[in-house]
């Protein structure tokens, strides 16, 4: 079988400029440098909202124990006037 080359012929990719690699292969680290200060940023972020999270937790559960203190202190008052 005979393939059907009627096209112009593939033309092999030229071979990057030595200055064009090396400022590639430079913003390509500049790049990837970003990339971590970035994921860093964002997992600190992370965290700091999950410690506020906790924080506002313990609260709501300080809060109910009191609420929880203050109904059984007046049961007993009530049932002292009683």
């Amino acid at each position: 079988m005979e393939s059907d080359h009627s096209g112009p012929p593939e033309r092999l990719p030229e071979r990057p400029d030595p200055a064009e690699d090396v400022a590639l292969r430079a913003q390509v680290a500049q790049l990837r440098a970003e990339v971590a200060r970035l994921e860093n940023a964002v997992e600190h972020e992370r965290r700091r909202r999950q410690t506020v999270i906790d924080r506002y937790e313990h609260l709501l559960a300080e809060r109910e124990g009191e609420n929880a203190d203050e109904r059984r202190s007046g049961r007993l008052f009530r049932r002292f006037l009683k």
